[in-house]
C-alpha cells in the first residue's frame, strides 16, 4: 500500500500518529520512490532511481515485462535493475545487444599504434571502421562504429583494464542505444577483427604509429555477451474433449536436448 504523509518540520506528535496508523516496529517502508531528476521533488527518491515513463505490463511468475510500444532499451541494460511493486529485479535481457571486444599483449606499447579494424556486417552491408590504436579509448570505439550507416549514433561502449594479459582492455559494446535507438537496434552478427591494413608505420595529424609486429603477444577479439532481439516466448496447450488424464504424458525436445517426461 501506499501512504501520502504531510508533515512540517516540527515531526510533532501529529506525524508519530500518521506513521502508526501504517507501521509498525518492524516493519520495511521505502521513502521516495519518484524521479530522482525531478528538481521539483530533491527527496523523491533518496536511492536515486529514475521513474520510468510507461505503464510496464507483467503477470505473475513471468519473467517477461511487457512495455508496449515504447522501448526502453535506451535508458536500461542487462545488469541494471528495475522495481516492480515494491521488489527489484536484474534486468537479463532488454532488446539490445551487448558484445565485448578484448585486446591484451605481454606489455602495452608505449607509443601510439594503430593495430586492427572492427568489421560489421548488418543489414545487408558490411563495413569497417578506421584503424584503431592498441590504446584507444571507449570513446574512440564507440566514435568509430557510430560512423558506420549500420550503426550511425545508436552505439554507446565502456572500457575497463589496463591492455596486459591477466588485465586486458575490456570493452563493452552496446548497440541500439544511444542517440539513435532504431540504430543498430535487434540481433547484430558479431562484429570481427581485421589487421591486414592496419601494419604499416605511419603519420597521421603530427603523430607517429609505430609497426604492430613489435607487440609481443597479442590478441584482440570479440565475443557475444547478450544476444540482442525480442525475447521469444512459446505456449503450450493442453486440453482433453472429456474426462481427465494423470501421471506422465509429454515431453518436449529443444534440438537433441529432451525434458523427462511431464504431468499433463
Amino acid at each position: 500500500s501506499v501512504a501520502y504523509l504531510t508533515y512540517d518540520e516540527s515531526f510533532d506528535s501529529s506525524l508519530e500518529q500518521s506513521l502508526a496508523d501504517y507501521i509498525a516496529p518492524g516493519t520495511i517502508f521505502r521513502i521516495g520512490g519518484r524521479n530522482a531528476l525531478d528538481t521539483g521533488l530533491p527527496s523523491a527518491a533518496l536511492d536515486g532511481a529514475t521513474d520510468l515513463s510507461t505503464l510496464l505490463g507483467y503477470s505473475s511468475g513471468s519473467p517477461i515485462v511487457s512495455t508496449g510500444t515504447e522501448r526502453l532499451s535506451s535508458t536500461l541494460s542487462p545488469g541494471q535493475h528495475i522495481r516492480i511493486g515494491g521488489e527489484r529485479y536484474t534486468i537479463a535481457r532488454s532488446g539490445t545487444e551487448i558484445q565485448r571486444l578484448y585486446v591484451a599483449a605481454d606489455s602495452a606499447p608505449e607509443n601510439a599504434t594503430k593495430i586492427y579494424r572492427l568489421t560489421a556486417v548488418h543489414s545487408g552491408s558490411t563495413q569497417s571502421t578506421k584503424c584503431l590504436d592498441f590504446h584507444s579509448t571507449a570513446d574512440q570505439i564507440q566514435n568509430a562504429l557510430s560512423a558506420l550507416d549500420s550503426f550511425y549514433q545508436g552505439v554507446v561502449v565502456t572500457r575497463t583494464g589496463s591492455g596486459v594479459h591477466g588485465d586486458a582492455y575490456l570493452y563493452t559494446i552496446y548497440f541500439g542505444v544511444g542517440e539513435n535507438v532504431d540504430s543498430g537496434h535487434g540481433d547484430i552478427l558479431e562484429l570481427t577483427v581485421d589487421s591486414r591494413e592496419c601494419k604499416m608505420p605511419s603519420y597521421i595529424n603530427g603523430t607517429y604509429y609505430a609497426q604492430p609486429a613489435n607487440i609481443t603477444g597479442l590478441d584482440i577479439g570479440v565475443e557475444t555477451v547478450v544476444q540482442g532481439g525480442a525475447t521469444e516466448v512459446q505456449t503450450v496447450s493442453l486440453a482433453l474433449d472429456a474426462g481427465w488424464l494423470e501421471g506422465d504424458y509429454f515431453r518436449l525436445r529443444y534440438g537433441d536436448d529432451v525434458t523427462d517426461c511431464l504431468d499433463w
